[in-house]
């Protein structure tokens, strides 16, 4: 028998109500007779991430600037599912928009909540061999970043080296190694 206890929501108020959600729900966990506040970020779409390699090995990488942190963060290529979207879709969309890559197929290596202390956003990471340049990257107007090919050693040396990284690499490269890709030295 668990001892899990899931309160029940008394209240919610909105703060904001725009390209997210930021509601503040009131809990209340009745077995303890426990009060919470707990703040809440609806993203209003899940997400995809795209580790891609190119024929010869290389990974593709966005080096990135990220507003929250103030830090240019090593990162896959990814973004929102746009509603109705196929994930597999999504994840090949994102890969040519940001980056201009083409893969023949994504195959989905994982899924995983990134931050449940404060979403219910789910990314779905998938994996793409033999990336070709196809064309020019067509980023949205707010993002900063340049793409570039690194090799496994590479990209193994600046995360051990403690380079800013973008934890949804660091667990698309866990979801590879399970599935027998990535080697880490």
């Amino acid at each position: 028998m668990s001892n899990l206890e899931f309160p029940e929501v008394e209240s919610t108020e909105i703060a904001y109500d725009g390209y997210v959600q930021i509601r503040y729900d009131h809990l209340h966990y009745t077995k303890r007779n426990v009060r919470a506040q707990h703040t809440v970020i609806d993203v209003k779409a899940d997400a995809v991430m795209l580790l891609a390699t190119t024929p010869d090995g290389n990974y593709i990488i966005n080096k990135e600037y990220r507003h929250s942190p103030k830090k240019v963060l090593l990162t896959c290529p990814g973004g929102r599912i746009d509603e109705g979207e196929d994930p597999s879709l999504a994840a090949l969309r994102e890969l040519r928009e940001e980056t201009g890559y083409q893969v023949k197929e994504a195959h989905l290596i994982g899924q995983a909540f990134p931050f449940p202390g404060l979403s219910d956003q789910k990314i779905f990471f998938y994996r793409g061999e033999n990336a070709e340049r196809v064309g020019t990257a067509h980023p949205d107007p707010a993002e900063s970043f340049e793409t570039v090919e690194m090799s496994p050693e590479e990209l193994f040396e600046q995360i051990q080296k403690g380079s800013a990284n973008d934890g949804i690499l660091l667990t698309a490269l866990m979801f590879d190694q399970l599935n027998g890709k990535s080697s880490p030295r």
